[in-house]
């Protein structure tokens, strides 16, 4: 195998492009500036401000035009601060971006050479090792044990083994084995990139303050407008045409018109953004920390967000747990000092460790013959001198116990139930000498993917505050209800991918966890509760969460473990992906929100009675 030529690779470069998705042109400071005067109230303090200028020009242009200059004074503050505070966000977010650039193994000119991500071409072989994420979409020409954890694209916090000819996905993470693979995708082709061209048709939404603010400059420039256009008619009726008329109509339009409102609101903005900077939150919209104050439904994802995203065991069961603990430890390829390994393997090692010395265990127990786990048999063997100990799934070992037929039913059927408490469930087993026939039972182990610590609290402050929590996964529904009710989100109601489909938007509105959902159903989720006039704020770390990120009133996103493109969509990037920080955040948004009301009261308070005067 020689792989692509360097000739024939450039060449592939130039016909399918980088393999890197495409980056969104920074927005140039001074379009960044226009575009803060976009506002109905900024239209009439502009209109104000021309016809200021034109009269004081048209009476000859005496003395200093004050009224002129306080209101250019007032707009350019405004759109000066928001165009800052954008401006550093941005940068804080490039900052966390431009870590590393990734490298691969590629198979070039009959060599493997060290390349950067972007220059695979298609029909390139690469080389991958545990603990490598995937470059590009492939097809597996050798494996070696491969595992693949598919979180970031599917949700399922569980790895998917893989064999040779099995295709695996750009973004995913190889946590076990060896492979070679051959691209076949690249860029916007590959499983990534097509999520991000989902994106690019999707239209940026406004958050619910920039709503209701447009709504409320409307008005008041609807009145403003009526107001000082009748006084000028009457005025003209009244004296004819009289530059006295139009000044008087214009200082009424000003007075009527909360001036200081932009500005205010821009400040009280930003200083929300500072404090939450404090609190490792990168606000990437000034409008989005309001709108975290209005929002009524979270719909948030389940792996890595308000799970850790590693496999714990939560207990043991079984007639012999002594040596049920020997078989975790020698039926085990993982090393716990270097974190190298299955995560489910390694999660067995942590619970071991804490009854016995693992590497003692190892040192006095060598291994004399094995048999590795794979799909087709669906365990694993290891001999020593005390025997075989073997792993595995409950209805492979469960057969091969020496047990009777009514016994082995009921060990399956207690497996069952377990899974259904939302459990993994693996079967330990012991035979004499090197044997896989005629075994006796240890124990059955029951894993979980634990919930962060901080979640519950979280959880419970965001309920008491009146914010309902749903829970939106591509995991298996009896874990994710298990998991739900853990943190303490009231599940009652469960709904799978399949059966999304089927129901109506107001039947979804009733459905307290999601499972087995595609990123398709993530967005219509996001867009029932959106039509029902609920505010969403949509959380989620994985590239299958951008597009609902994007569509939800406020996207919120894990920056450590959480995708590229995850990032670019949302609105507020979370920097220790802390779920409690969202909390923080509402508790921001809400003081924000009460503080603009009680300033638009106290405006309107004054300027109606500079308009009465």
């Amino acid at each position: 195998m020689r792989g692509l030529t360097s000739q024939e690779a450039q060449k592939r470069l130039v016909e399918y492009g980088p393999n890197a998705l495409p980056e969104k042109p920074s927005e140039p400071l001074w379009q960044r500036f226009l575009r803060q005067f976009q506002s109905p109230l900024i239209y009439i303090l502009l209109f104000a401000l021309a016809v200021d200028l034109g009269l004081w020009l048209y009476e000859g242009a005496h003395g200093l035009p004050l009224e002129a200059l306080a209101i250019l004074a007032i707009l350019i503050l405004n759109a000066t601060l928001g165009t800052l505070q954008e401006k550093r966000s941005e940068e804080a977010l490039r900052r966390l971006k431009a870590l590393a650039e990734p490298m691969a193994w590629v198979l070039r000119d009959g060599r493997f050479q060290h390349l950067p991500s972007r220059e695979i071409v298609p029909g390139d072989v690469v080389r991958l090792e545990a603990g490598d994420r995937i470059p590009a979409d492939g097809v597996l020409l050798e494996a070696s044990g491969v595992l693949v954890d598919e979180s970031l694209l599917t949700g399922e916090s569980v790895p998917v083994e893989k064999r040779v000819r099995d295709e695996v996905f750009s973004g995913t993470l190889l946590v076990r084995g060896r492979a070679l693979m051959e691209v076949s995708r690249t860029g916007l082709r590959s499983a990534m990139g097509r999520i991000a061209g989902l994106l690019a048709e999707m239209e940026e939404e406004k958050t619910p303050l920039e709503r209701r603010l447009e709504a409320f400059g409307h008005r008041v420039a609807r009145w403003v407008m009526g107001l000082a256009a009748a006084l000028v008619a009457l005025g003209f009726l009244a004296e004819g045409f009289s530059a006295q008329v139009l000044l008087f109509a214009v200082a009424l339009a000003v007075a009527a018109v909360p001036e200081g409102l932009p500005a205010v609101l821009t400040l009280a903005l930003a200083l929300g953004v500072e404090r939450m900077a404090r609190r490792k939150a990168v606000v990437r919209r000034l409008s989005a920390v309001e709108a975290l104050g209005s929002v009524t439904v979270i719909a948030t994802d389940k792996t890595g967000t308000l799970t850790e995203n590693r496999m714990e065991v939560q207990k043991v069961v079984g007639p012999d747990p002594q040596r049920a603990l020997l078989a975790m430890v020698l039926c085990n390829d993982a090393d716990l000092e270097t974190g190298a390994g299955d995560p489910l393997e390694l999660g067995l090692l942590r619970y071991a460790a804490r009854h016995l010395n693992v590497q003692q265990v190892r040192h006095e127990h060598p291994r004399l013959s094995e048999r590795p786990f794979d799909s087709a048999w669906k365990y694993m063997r290891v001999t020593t001198p005390e025997g075989s100990f073997l792993k595995g799934a409950p209805e492979a070992l469960i057969p091969r116990l020496a047990l009777s037929p009514e016994d082995k039913a009921s060990l399956l059927e207690q497996a069952e139930a377990y899974a259904k408490e939302g459990f993994r469930v693996l079967a330990l087993a012991h035979g004499e000498g090197e044997r896989e026939e005629g075994l006796s039972f240890l124990g059955f182990v029951l894993l979980l993917d634990p919930p962060r610590p901080e979640v519950p609290e979280a959880v419970a402050k965001v309920l008491k505050a009146g914010v309902r929590v749903v829970m939106v996964t591509g995991d298996h529904p009896a874990t994710a209800l298990a998991i739900a009710r853990q943190v303490g989100i009231p599940a009652e109601v469960v709904a799978t991918g399949d059966e999304i489909g089927e129901l109506s938007d107001e039947e979804l509105l009733e459905v307290d966890v999601f499972a087995r959902v595609k990123p398709e159903d993530k967005l219509r989720i996001v867009e029932a509760f959106r039509k029902a006039g609920e505010v969403v704020a949509m959380t989620g770390d994985g590239i299958n969460d951008a597009p609902a990120l994007k569509r939800a009133d406020v996207g919120v996103a894990m920056g450590q473990r959480g995708s590229e493109v995850s990032r670019e969509v949302a609105d507020l990037v979370l920097l220790d992906d802390n779920f409690a920080t969202i909390v923080a955040a509402i508790e921001e948004g809400r003081s924000i929100y009460e503080n603009i009301q009680k300033f638009i009261r106290f405006l309107f308070s004054t300027n109606l009675s500079e308009v009465l005067v």
